[in-house]
């Protein structure tokens, strides 16, 4: 299962925190990082559309699985050791809730972050929609 290569927007002030946590606490070194908004990453180069990472978190696992959303964050909280966080991800009852509330998060994450006060790597408020 591990590594898992994990596809987050570094763009977001929100997405890049969470991403700067996770990275603290995976001490097994089971999660590969990679920025979607980095210069030199290539979509088409992993196989992936550019469309779809942006509009989700996505994982691919060591035998190339991809996972996105929820189910996605249910494996990166297992791999750092977070397991409670990600049985309460993956309760059956709750998952369609999860997954409902993660992509509302995800279309609205830069105004949430601007609401939240954080900023981009540049110091400027996060403003794309």
């Amino acid at each position: 299962m591990y590594p898992l290569e994990v596809f987050y927007d570094g763009a977001c002030p929100l997405c890049a925190k969470e991403m700067a946590w996770l990275a603290q606490q995976d001490r097994q070194q089971r999660l590969r990082l990679r920025d979607i908004q980095a210069v030199d990453f290539d979509a088409s180069a992993e196989g992936l559309e550019s469309s779809a990472l942006d509009a989700q978190l996505h994982v691919r696992d060591a035998k190339g699985q991809v996972w996105q959303g929820v189910p996605a964050f249910v494996l990166i909280y297992r791999a750092v050791g977070r397991t409670s966080l990600a049985r309460v991800l993956a309760l059956p009852g709750l998952a369609p809730l999860w997954q409902w509330g993660y992509r509302h998060f995800a279309r609205h994450r830069y105004r949430l972050s601007a609401w939240l006060g954080l900023t981009d790597s540049c110091g400027q408020q996060c403003r794309r929609d």
